[in-house]
């Protein structure tokens, strides 16, 4: 019985509250789209603007570090400076102390950032120059050695420290340690200190450009310049753990009126971050305008949409509705039914389709069924039944030259033997047996096989107890037990030993066939699943390796298979692999 779609469920009544909607949401997005493109085109440009500033601002800084590490450089490197601080002579009293001082005042004379130079030796002696004529050595060797101690370094570092002269110029200052060692014997001699004050510079860039608010932030984020000097040597709020990752960048920072737009660039020379902060409100003046326009553009998208989903919904619900009819009569049980759509684009595709689906599914599920149920019995029938006429031949045509060759009382034995054998292949009551009986059953086979060969086959095998009844296919150890005789041990005239082991983990049951024959005629030093053998080597394993590993799949998947390992005259190992 066809159940009829209440108005509010049909297609039409769908499209026009999606289309609905559609308007809406596409409203929210689009504004929130224009807006925000808006408001990142602004930053971009505001950003890239900053950045072009901070990096001139960044260049000049660098260069003025740079003349500062080239003058300590040159400076522990001349062999002038280090006869002086080594020599016995008064501090003052040569040519060589004169020059020093005229060198440190050359730098600060040179670099507007230098606040003083200092040189105080392991002997107690000491050089300054600006500010450094104030300082204590002993302040100067305490920093030193607490920054050797903190950061350790070779040759020179730079660090935000506590002043050494805390009365002339604020609580911190930027310090350039740089060691200076007798150019001779290569001792330490001491340490020239350069105080370094970015604010020199740096004040005067923010005084000329507006009071631009202007940071210097070193490489753990402290700050090392700020127009309010009280917040030197702490961290910004919110920017604690901040990578400023690349070069340069920008990103917003704070929230209501404290926003701003946050524009850095790194030096190239230290790694420390100029950052300057740029108010929200006034990057953000143009952008009341472009939201009005953003409004008239939506509601005029809204409209629109509405209308044309009116005119679609129409053209589309009406073959959509009698598809869905005719769908729901066969939901009923009713193959007979089909359905007539006169457009030929997707949905009239798709009637066309039905109708050809309808006409054969019936017959098709039957076909499937049928072929699906014969063809798994008769795989499982034919792969065993290939066994037993090839196993039973063999087994006779032994018995037959015994009998010719010696006529002796030992064939009443063998015919006990494959009395037993038969009767266990030819027992079709049950498909499945134990690991246990599988074994056992090898015992008359191998009997008869070690009548033929005098004896030469020495048989063992391990089976863990718990692993006894584990259900297998009937005789599929035996194909792969007569494969080993024929094809490893006959060769070597039917003598060498046979062995099996079963084991077990958590991926499956493994069953290993193992003998020390002649081996396969190409080598296989690694376990090799059958499938990957060439069609002679398969050939010649016989029937009874590929009816093993094709047993081995019905029952247990394509997870389980045969897998060969062979050396030349050592030896062969066929395994199975079985379910858990």
């Amino acid at each position: 019985m066809v159940k009829r779609i209440s108005l509010f469920n049909t297609i039409q009544m769908k499209i026009m509250l999606f289309s609905a909607m559609l308007s809406i949401v596409s409203s929210i997005l689009i504004t929130g789209y224009y807006y925000n493109s808006a408001k990142d085109t602004i930053i971009e440009s505001v950003g890239e603007a900053a950045i072009e500033n901070l990096d001139s601002i960044n260049i000049a800084f660098d260069n003025r570090l740079e003349n500062v590490i080239s003058f300590l450089r040159y400076f522990v490197s001349s062999y002038s400076v280090s006869s002086v601080l080594t020599s016995e002579k008064p501090y003052y009293d040569t040519y060589e102390a004169k020059l020093i001082s005229s060198l440190f005042k050359t730098l600060i004379l040179s670099n507007d950032m230098v606040d003083s130079i200092t040189v105080c030796t392991e002997k107690g002696k000491t050089y300054a120059e600006g500010n450094g004529n104030y300082m204590y050595q002993s302040r100067l060797w305490e920093a030193f050695y607490r920054l050797e101690k903190e950061v350790p370094f070779n040759n020179w570092c730079m660090t935000l420290q506590e002043n050494p002269n805390p009365y002339i110029g604020g609580d911190y200052a930027v310090g350039i340690y740089y060691v200076i060692y007798n150019l001779n014997s290569l001792d330490r001699i001491g340490f020239i200190n350069v105080i370094i004050k970015p604010e020199l510079f740096l004040d005067r860039i923010r005084e000329n450009t507006d009071n631009r608010r202007i940071i210097l932030l070193d490489e753990n984020n402290n700050i090392i310049y700020h127009d309010d000097i009280t917040l030197t040597g702490s961290k910004i709020p919110g920017m604690e753990k901040m990578d400023f990752a690349g070069k340069d960048g920008y990103f917003s920072y704070g929230e209501g009126p404290e926003e701003a737009f946050v524009v850095y660039t790194k030096s190239e020379v230290t790694e420390w971050k100029l950052v300057e902060l740029i108010p929200y409100d006034s990057a953000m003046r143009n952008l009341e305008s472009l939201r009005f326009w953003t409004v008239c553009i939506i509601v005029g998208i809204t409209m629109i949409c509405i209308l044309l989903s009116y005119a679609v919904s129409a053209r589309i619900s009406r073959p959509v509705q009698k598809l869905n009819d005719a769908m729901l009569r066969v939901s009923d049980g009713d193959y007979n039914t089909t359905v007539t759509i006169y457009s030929k684009d997707e949905i009239g595709q798709l009637g066309n389709s039905f109708n050809r689906m309808i006409s054969k599914i019936q017959e098709l599920i039957s076909e499937i069924y049928k072929t699906e149920q014969k063809k798994h019995k008769s795989d499982i029938v034919a792969l065993q039944a290939q066994i037993n006429p090839h196993f039973l031949y063999n087994t006779l045509n032994s018995i037959h030259w015994m009998a010719v060759i010696h006529g002796i009382p030992s064939i009443s034995e063998m015919i006990n033997a494959l009395v037993k054998i038969l009767r266990y292949s030819l027992d079709s009551s049950e498909m499945m047996s134990s690991l246990e009986t599988e074994i056992e059953m090898l015992e008359p086979y191998l009997f008869i096989q070690n009548v033929r060969y005098n004896k030469g086959i020495e048989f063992t095998y391990v089976i863990p107890e718990q692993m006894n009844r584990f259900p297998i296919p009937r005789l599929l150890l035996q194909p792969l037990v007569e494969n080993a005789i024929s094809h490893g041990l006959k060769p070597k005239g039917g003598n060498g030993n046979l062995r099996i082991d079963c084991f077990q983990d958590e991926a499956g049951i493994y069953i290993d066939v193992i003998d020390n024959g002649v081996g396969f005629p190409k080598e296989y030093p690694g376990f090799t699943p059958f499938e990957e053998l060439s069609v002679q080597e398969k050939e010649e394993g016989g029937i009874g390796l590929y009816n093993i590993n094709e047993r081995i799949k019905l029952h247990y998947g394509q997870q389980g298979g045969l897998l060969i390992k062979s050396t030349k005259e050592s030896g062969t190992v066929l395994r199975m692999i079985l379910g858990k």
